[in-house]
């Protein structure tokens, strides 16, 4: 039967019924199908793009729930937390953390493999997507500032992006990333059209991959968990494995280049460059001793490791971020290898990454900070005296008489209480 429009009634019904499941799946697309405590390895590898679908839906969840303070995880397989899956991840059990004692959530981006350039540029996509990179926490490794050869570039899987958002620190690295051996991850053009001017428009097929992952896991032929997750100790043909060429090159005591020549250097600076005025926490990442002793007692490598540890505290200091080094607060028997943690692993090294966040104080750009600062004038980061590190106006008449007003006791707390995250009644 057809309409007075000449278009058959099943085809219109049809067609109406398409557009009404689009808009449907738009507006009720649960969170929890395309990020699960942090974003799926197996579904991204594949298909780059993703990792915007990732980050739409991410948006609409914080602009719904009304969340105004969180913190944002970035980097590789490390903060990833493979082996596992997503609930023996670091930023699964820092949820658990924030629950209990009411702290922001957290949620994490890293993806493995990720270089300094894709920190970089995952940190412009935040900004464009309307992601707020207040607080942000980036693991790093000694291999990253290990000389390339090119491999392995410096932005293993968002270089379109970064050309796109910045095309002038990607002319820095262009000829590098063309000789690359290791980076095959770049789209193919027509495949990228379809993505960005196709599919990116129809909601069932913008989240496809996600979607089929979902139905597969509903019959239970998907498994989110990657890797050997059993500890290093029981794995026999680990050290072996160690032993190739890809391995021993991430503790190469050959010495550092600790200046922009080293592409990880120059990315590093554009991230403290980016979170200037922000928060931002980086720590170095844990290292089984115990398996890799070798490695790690070779004189290069421990000139390395001193000599790196100094830069990034100078890095630190002329940028006002945290920089920590957590390489070595973890008991062995948690590792599963030479980087990773087993799940209990994770459970721990959560809490030592939260301590390190709420002694470093950088959740203290919030709006409770600011709320201290419109009642009294003061930044709390104000704390040490350091007016480059304000994140809210300071009139320094204002600044100079709260000073003194404290010298003297006068209605402030201890500057102790402040310091330990006590909002002034």
């Amino acid at each position: 039967m057809k309409t007075k429009t000449g278009i058959p009634s099943s085809l219109k019904y049809g067609l109406v019924f398409f557009v009404l499941s689009q808009v449907l799946l738009e507006l009720f697309l649960p969170l929890s199908l395309v990020y699960n405590y942090r974003i799926d390895y197996n579904i991204i590898k594949d298909n780059l793009t993703d990792i915007n679908r990732v980050l739409d839906r991410l948006k609409l969840y914080i602009q719904r729930n009304g969340i105004e303070d969180y913190i944002i995880i970035i980097g590789d397989s490390v903060a990833y937390s493979g082996p596992g899956g997503p609930l023996q991840s670091v930023s699964y059990y820092m949820n658990q953390i924030s629950r209990e004692k009411s702290l922001p959530p957290v949620f994490n981006l890293a993806i493995p493999a990720a270089q300094m350039g894709d920190f970089y540029t995952l940190l412009l996509m935040l900004d464009q997507k309307g992601i707020s990179t207040d607080k942000v926490i980036i693991n790093l490794l000694y291999a990253g500032f290990v000389k390339r050869d090119p491999d392995p570039p410096v932005v293993y899987w968002l270089e379109r992006e970064l050309k796109r958002l910045d095309p002038v620190s990607y002319a820095q690295v262009a000829d590098a990333l063309l000789a690359s051996n290791e980076n095959k991850n770049r789209p193919d053009p027509f495949e990228t059209f379809l993505e960005v001017y196709v599919y990116n428009w129809i909601p069932v097929l913008r989240y496809r991959d996600f979607l089929r992952a979902g139905l597969f896991k509903a019959f239970g032929a998907y498994n989110e968990v990657t890797g050997d997750i059993r500890p290093w100790y029981e794995k026999p043909y680990l050290k072996s494995l160690l032993q190739d060429p890809v391995y021993k090159r991430q503790f190469d005591p050959a010495p550092f280049a600790l200046d922009d020549s080293n592409p990880n250097v120059f990315f590093l600076k554009r991230i403290a460059e980016h979170q200037r005025g922000k928060s931002l926490l980086l720590f170095m990442s844990p290292i089984n001793r115990e398996l890799m002793a070798e490695e790690v007692s070779k004189p290069g490598f421990l000139q390395n490791f001193v000599s790196l540890n100094d830069f990034l505290k100078d890095l630190a200091s002329e940028y006002s971020f945290v920089y920590r080094d957590l390489s070595n607060v973890v008991p062995a028997h948690l590792f599963s290898d030479h980087l990773h943690l087993v799940s209990e692993g994770y459970r721990y090294f959560a809490g030592i990454l939260w301590k390190e966040i709420l002694n470093s104080g950088i959740l203290h750009s919030s709006k409770a900070a600011c709320r201290i600062t419109a009642r009294y004038g003061v930044d709390p980061k104000l704390w040490i005296l350091d007016s480059s590190k304000a994140t809210c106006p300071v009139d320094p008449a204002v600044l100079r008489f709260d000073l003194f007003r404290r010298s003297w006791g006068m209605n402030l707390r201890t500057v102790s209480d402040l310091r330990d995250g006590q909002e002034v009644a």
